[in-house]
């Protein structure tokens, strides 16, 4: 049997992907400021520049929105910027869809 390369995983990565199932699950609500990066580093057990590097990476896909001194926010639009990345966030999670159609059933 050959050995075959097993990819490492980023734990940024890691991150991304948790923050991403808190908004889908409504754990984070659109709107919702997080907690300051110190809390959250400690709430996850990782490092503060990988939680930096998550943020930053939902922050280019315009789930979140950082502001200097402000603090980090879920996108509080649900309109076309939010749609968008919302959309890579289901195709990985397709027991995401049923939750999607119920969310548009009661609007």
């Amino acid at each position: 049997m050959p050995i075959s390369h097993i990819p490492h995983k980023r734990l940024a990565d890691t991150i991304v992907e948790q923050l991403e199932t808190m908004i889908l699950e409504g754990t984070l609500h659109p709107g919702q400021k997080l907690p300051p990066e110190r809390v959250l580093a400690e709430q996850f057990g990782v490092s503060r520049p990988s939680l930096r590097e998550a943020i930053h990476r939902l922050a280019s896909r315009g789930l979140l929105n950082s502001r200097q001194g402000g603090g980090t926010f879920v996108t509080a639009t649900l309109g076309t910027s939010f749609s968008d990345p919302l959309i890579p966030l289901l195709e990985k999670r397709p027991e995401a869809h049923r939750d999607l159609l119920e969310y548009r059933r009661t609007l």
